[in-house]
């Protein structure tokens, strides 16, 4: 207890590490701090603590995560190449999925988004190879390759944008069903 701050790179590689116990006090998790921690299964992260970008980037084996009650943004690629991540439960007042947040979590299957999260970002749940449906109907931004390679994707609901991004949808090879809306535009 006391700690408030956990720099950038911290723990950057410390392949053995197999679980952490943040204290409550902290307030800040620096950008890739726990990046390429590979034996790294779980993780609390106390209330009011701001993430960095990349901050468990490649933990190949964190499978289960508590996030901030508070939190707005799931920072720039958070959880990116999280081999072994299969569920997270987001917090009501999320605004925003950033790029890269969820790349490569390839055991993710379900994902439910608050009804505030307005913007996923680019390639945000690229390579989510496992995921079957996804409801972003209170999504108004949607970036370009946010879901390709999603292999498993077969429903979508996309109707609260007004713009399809490129590449949206590119290598969901068994999606079957589309919700849009008569807002898009382009």
């Amino acid at each position: 207890e006391g700690l408030e701050e956990i720099g950038g790179n911290a723990f950057f590689k410390a392949y053995a590490l197999e679980s952490v116990e943040l204290p409550s006090t902290l307030k800040k998790l620096g950008s890739y701090a726990f990046m390429d921690c590979e034996a790294l299964v779980s993780v609390d992260i106390p209330d009011g603590t701001e993430i960095g970008v990349f901050a468990f980037r490649n933990c190949r084996a964190l499978t289960t995560v508590k996030l901030p009650s508070y939190m707005k943004e799931i920072p720039q690629g958070m959880f990116d190449s999280c081999l072994a991540l299969e569920e997270i439960t987001l917090p009501e007042g999320l605004e925003t999925i950033g790029e890269l947040a969820f790349n490569y979590c390839k055991k993710l299957k379900e994902i439910n988004l608050p009804s505030t999260v307005k913007t996923v970002s680019a390639y945000a749940f690229r390579n989510c190879m496992t995921m079957t449906e996804m409801d972003l109907s209170n999504v108004t931004s949607i970036g370009s390759f946010a879901f390709q390679y999603c292999y498993a994707l077969k429903k979508v609901n996309v109707s609260g944008i007004s713009e399809l991004p490129a590449y949206i949808f590119s290598d969901c090879t068994v999606l079957e069903e589309v919700i849009i809306s008569d807002k898009i535009t382009s």
